[in-house]
Protein backbone atom coordinates (compact mmCIF):
# COMPACT_ATOMS: atom_id res chain seq x y z
CA UNK A 1 0.00 0.00 0.00
CA UNK A 2 2.80 2.26 0.75
CA UNK A 3 2.67 5.52 1.81
CA UNK A 4 -0.32 8.55 1.49
CA UNK A 5 -0.19 11.65 0.79
CA UNK A 6 -0.14 13.71 3.89
CA UNK A 7 2.22 16.24 6.40
CA UNK A 8 3.17 15.39 10.04
CA UNK A 9 4.28 17.44 12.61
CA UNK A 10 7.60 16.43 15.18
CA UNK A 11 8.92 18.64 18.24
CA UNK A 12 10.67 17.86 20.61
CA UNK A 13 7.63 19.07 23.21
CA UNK A 14 3.73 19.79 22.42
CA UNK A 15 4.32 23.44 22.36
CA UNK A 16 7.08 23.28 19.68
CA UNK A 17 5.06 21.13 17.68
CA UNK A 18 2.05 23.55 18.20
CA UNK A 19 3.90 26.93 17.15
CA UNK A 20 5.20 24.86 13.97
CA UNK A 21 1.42 23.69 13.72
CA UNK A 22 0.05 27.38 13.52
CA UNK A 23 2.91 27.98 10.65
CA UNK A 24 2.18 25.70 8.41
CA UNK A 25 0.02 26.41 5.07
CA UNK A 26 -1.36 23.17 3.82
CA UNK A 27 -3.22 23.15 0.26
CA UNK A 28 -4.90 20.12 -0.27
CA UNK A 29 -5.73 18.94 -4.09
CA UNK A 30 -9.25 17.35 -2.88
CA UNK A 31 -9.68 16.01 -6.43
CA UNK A 32 -13.34 15.69 -8.15
CA UNK A 33 -14.85 15.02 -4.48
CA UNK A 34 -14.50 18.47 -3.51
CA UNK A 35 -17.76 19.50 -4.66
CA UNK A 36 -19.66 16.85 -3.00
CA UNK A 37 -21.56 18.19 0.02
CA UNK A 38 -24.48 16.72 2.40
CA UNK A 39 -26.61 19.04 1.17
CA UNK A 40 -25.44 17.99 -2.52
CA UNK A 41 -26.10 14.09 -1.17
CA UNK A 42 -29.62 14.84 0.57
CA UNK A 43 -31.06 16.65 -2.74
CA UNK A 44 -29.82 13.40 -4.65
CA UNK A 45 -31.81 11.26 -1.89
CA UNK A 46 -34.96 13.34 -2.08
CA UNK A 47 -34.86 12.81 -5.74
CA UNK A 48 -34.17 9.42 -5.50
CA UNK A 49 -36.56 8.61 -3.12
CA UNK A 50 -39.97 8.38 -4.79
CA UNK A 51 -38.84 6.41 -7.56
CA UNK A 52 -38.91 2.46 -7.76
CA UNK A 53 -35.92 0.96 -6.48
CA UNK A 54 -33.23 -0.43 -9.34
CA UNK A 55 -32.74 -3.28 -7.73
CA UNK A 56 -34.30 -5.19 -4.79
CA UNK A 57 -32.16 -7.44 -2.36
CA UNK A 58 -34.90 -9.20 -0.91
CA UNK A 59 -38.58 -8.84 -1.01
CA UNK A 60 -41.75 -10.69 0.90
CA UNK A 61 -45.35 -10.15 0.91
CA UNK A 62 -46.28 -6.71 -0.93
CA UNK A 63 -45.28 -4.07 0.56
CA UNK A 64 -47.30 -1.72 -2.12
CA UNK A 65 -50.46 -3.67 -1.58
CA UNK A 66 -50.21 -3.45 2.41
CA UNK A 67 -49.61 0.33 2.35
CA UNK A 68 -52.04 0.64 0.02
CA UNK A 69 -54.82 -1.33 2.14
CA UNK A 70 -53.05 0.35 5.58
CA UNK A 71 -55.57 2.10 7.84
CA UNK A 72 -52.95 4.52 8.69
CA UNK A 73 -49.39 5.47 7.11
CA UNK A 74 -47.10 7.19 8.50
CA UNK A 75 -44.04 9.04 6.17
CA UNK A 76 -41.47 10.55 8.08
CA UNK A 77 -38.15 12.03 5.91
CA UNK A 78 -34.51 10.25 6.72
CA UNK A 79 -31.55 12.43 6.80
CA UNK A 80 -28.19 11.39 5.72
CA UNK A 81 -24.88 12.86 7.10
CA UNK A 82 -21.56 12.75 4.57
CA UNK A 83 -18.91 10.50 5.76
CA UNK A 84 -16.35 12.00 3.38
CA UNK A 85 -12.90 12.98 5.57
CA UNK A 86 -11.28 15.86 5.18
CA UNK A 87 -8.20 17.21 5.92
CA UNK A 88 -7.67 19.46 8.72
CA UNK A 89 -8.09 23.02 8.39
CA UNK A 90 -5.89 23.76 11.21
Amino acid sequence: MGLQDGVAIIGDTWWAANKALEKLQVQWDEGPVAEQSSAGYAQTAADLAPKDPQKSLHTDGDFKGAIAGAAHVLELPISIRSSRIRPSSR
